[in-house]
């Protein structure tokens, strides 16, 4: 099996353990992260696509299936959504968002998506700070071993092969430290 591969379904099954964690309320999504995050996957798959990236696009198509996903549960049971962050952080995926459409170049375009999944991402990180028992950190590390695994599937290191994985790997990283500082995850497995 390809590192590209296993990377796309290992990025897939990450979801499953926060879905799991939502169901029983330790998991409580923000919503603006995923509601960026499910736009933001499906164009950096496009963007890779559009570069020959080959099956490294599976992990971003697994991202647009889960995040959407996610989006859908945190309208339910989420928090966040138009305070002040949320609005800066829409509004610097938008402009990305806006760049990458009009650059017609698929590494500005990744460039582009990139910046807009990291402003995604920020209401998240500080919420992950603020409060580690409203994230899942297992997911989390699991989707932190699926951007490793797509880094490792890379045919070369241009920035259309690497640049998004060394994003993950990087943003993934610091939530996995935020959510494992102290003694927080001894103590989730000291509750059951």
């Amino acid at each position: 099996m390809s590192f590209a591969l296993l990377a796309g379904i290992v990025s897939l099954l990450a979801y499953l353990p926060l879905v799991k964690a939502w169901q029983k309320g330790d998991f409580v999504p923000h919503r603006a992260t995923w509601i960026i995050w499910s736009i933001t996957s499906g164009l950096t798959a496009l963007a890779m696509n559009q570069g020959g990236a080959g099956l490294n696009i599976l992990t971003p198509i697994g991202f647009l299936i889960g995040s959407g996903f996610i989006a859908t549960l945190a309208f339910k049971r989420g928090v966040g959504g138009w305070e002040t962050l949320d609005k800066v952080c829409i509004t610097i995926s938008a402009i990305g968002i806006i760049f990458w459409l009009k650059s017609g170049s698929p590494t500005q375009g990744l460039l582009f998506q990139i910046l807009a999944d990291a402003a995604g991402g920020i209401p998240t990180i500080i919420k992950a700070w603020k409060e580690p028992d409203s994230e899942s950190p297992f997911g989390w590390m699991i989707f932190l071993v699926g951007g490793v695994l797509m880094f490792l599937a890379a045919k070369d290191y241009s920035f259309i092969e690497i640049g998004y994985s060394c994003f993950l790997v990087v943003f993934q990283g610091i939530m996995v430290a935020f959510l494992f500082r102290g003694n927080y995850p001894l103590n989730l497995l000291k509750k059951k």
